[in-house]
């Protein structure tokens, strides 16, 4: 601060004032660690209860169900329609209610463990 550079007269409480630039950062972990990204299957119901629990059983044939890339959005895939909140909310607001119609998505990967791969967490 110099007197070509005052202090300000006023309290900078601005959102980010005084802190660091973001950088990325991953904390190092000798964790084992499989990623699971990629094809899933997957099935859009338009009700919550129009779908059972079912599909967990490991011998369940999901080669019906459409494939979807993970990470993603379903919605972004060509499944059921984005819900817009800035015109009005896209469903009733009743709580605890849930509205009947309530998309409802699953999803289904079988995948293998390498081998080595630690049996404790």
């Amino acid at each position: 601060m110099t007197p070509a550079t005052p202090a300000p007269y006023y309290a900078d409480v601005s959102p980010g004032t005084g802190t660091l630039p973001p950088r990325a950062w991953t904390a190092a972990s000798s964790a084992a660690r499989l990623s699971l990204n990629g094809g899933w299957r997957f099935r859009l119901a338009p009700t919550a209860t129009a779908e059972d629990d079912s599909f967990a059983d490991p011998a369940y044939d999901a080669t019906g169900w459409a494939e979807l890339s993970v990470p993603g959005h379903w919605v972004l895939q060509g499944h059921g329609s984005p819900a817009y909140t800035n015109v009005r909310y896209p469903f009733p607001v009743d709580p605890p209610r849930v509205p009947d119609e309530n998309p409802t998505g699953d999803h289904r990967h079988v995948f293998d463990l390498p081998a080595g791969w630690p049996r404790t967490g």
